[in-house]
Parts: structure tokens; sequence; C-alpha cells
């Protein structure tokens, strides 16, 4: 069972494993993942079944959003858009990914990263189906979206973006090759028309059916600085976690 990189774990309903963050560490809850640090990638599905139960492990295909940003703080924008991806696209799991070294704000100051990791991890806890991801936080230099969804060949992959994102997609590194590999699912984002999404995106979009959700980590962050409360914006332990560390002064 320590040959974590290597070798499938073998797991049963409601049984919790943990590793130090220096080695490959996640941690299962009721048969599914929940959050993953590691130095690189696993590929291995886990979900409660006779087999697993029978102790025999199973691979197995995952359909997986990515849902990646600063999260600085992870709001209820970003939860939305993850259950409605989750639902609408028959989605395994949604992977939440803070970004290490955002390269397009690397003019603005974001908050250190371990504030933002803990915060993503709160955030998906308890929900079976989200995933805290650090693979973009132990990434060395500029966290680049399609080195992102390399590091995950053996699934079927969603990228779930906001329009606002989606708009600019074509600034991104490499946006080709990105455009190849994931499918995309745009959240609607209030100013930013269908129309102009969609001529901007050379591909297909799958619109989630959600409401345009005025909210982004910007005004939450400021409202937390001029001492008005988040409470709602975030989930109840992000606020809490924000309150304690002084995240935003």
């Amino acid at each position: 069972e320590k040959r974590w990189e290597t070798q499938v774990l073998r797991t049963a309903p409601r049984q919790s494993i943990s590793r130090s963050e220096s080695m490959a560490a996640m941690s299962i809850r009721h048969g599914c993942w929940t959050a993953i640090s590691r130095k690189r990638p696993l590929h291995f599905a886990l979900f409660p079944s006779p087999a697993i139960d029978a102790g025999r492990p199973i691979l197995s295909i995952v359909k997986r959003g990515i849902l990646g940003g600063t999260f600085d703080p992870p709001h209820i924008a970003h939860l939305i858009a993850g259950e409605a991806s989750y639902r609408q696209l028959g989605l395994d799991l949604v992977s939440f990914v803070p970004a290490g070294d955002p390269w397009q704000k690397s003019d603005s100051s974001v908050s250190a990263a371990e504030h933002r990791w803990q915060m993503t991890l709160l955030s998906v806890d308890p929900i079976p189906y989200f995933v805290a991801d650090d693979l973009e936080i132990r990434r060395e230099g500029p966290t680049y979206t399609v080195e992102t969804v390399e590091a995950f060949p053996d699934d079927e992959l969603v990228l779930i973006l906001g329009a606002d994102a989606a708009l600019g997609i074509r600034s991104w590194h490499r946006w080709q090759e990105l455009l190849e590999i994931v499918d995309l699912a745009v959240a609607p984002r209030p100013g930013v028309g269908r129309h102009e999404v969609e001529h901007a995106v050379p591909k297909p979009i799958e619109w989630l059916d959600m409401a345009p959700i005025d909210v982004s980590a910007t005004d939450v962050r400021e409202r937390a600085r001029k001492g008005l409360s988040i409470r709602f914006y975030v989930r109840e332990s992000v606020w809490h976690y924000v309150q304690e560390h002084r995240v935003y002064g």
C-alpha cells in the first residue's frame, strides 16, 4: 500500500486513507476521492462496488470536469458551476485545481498558495464527487491549463469555464492543443453574451443550465478587506478560515 504512484489503491467505502504532503496523498470518503495531493497524477477511479468490497481493485476511465482558478477565495459561483456540470454532463468527478503561479495574473496580488489550497479543500468537503487537487500548486513556474489537462491522459475531460474566461481562450498558452484534449462547459456570466463566446471559441460549447451569478473573487476579497461580511458568498468553513487566518487583512 505504500507504493502510491505505481499501484492501484484498494479500498472499501467509508475507508479513509491519507499520507503526508511530501508524498502522493489523498483522502477517500464514502468510496470516492475528496482530495488529491501528489507529485505526479494518479489515474485510478475508486467507487463503491462489490469488487471493491471484495478487496479487488477496479481500473476505470473517469469522466472528469476540470475547474481551475486562483480560488482566492473559492466562492458560490465556482461550486454552483461544479454542481451544474456534474449533474448536466454526467461527470464522475469535478476536480477543483487552484493555480500555483497564474501567468495571466502575474501583475496582481494573489494570496499565498497554502491559503488558497486550504480554502479549496474546505470548499469541496464533504461532497463526494468534488475533488481538490494540488497539481498546479506543486508545479514550479507559471500555471498553464494545457499542462494540467495533459496530466490526465486516461480520463475523458471537460474543462469548466465562466463565459468571461471562455471569451479570452485564444490568448491562452497552446490553446489549440488544449481544445483538442477537452470538451468545454461554460457557465453564463453577467454582461457576456452567448453569441460572442461562441464566436470566440472555435469548438462546440455545452452551456451550463444555471443562472448568471454576479459574484467574483475580486468582489469577495474587496468586501473582506472593507470589513464587510462574506458569509454565504463562500462555504461556512471557508468564511471561518478567512476570519481565523486574516487572509484578506
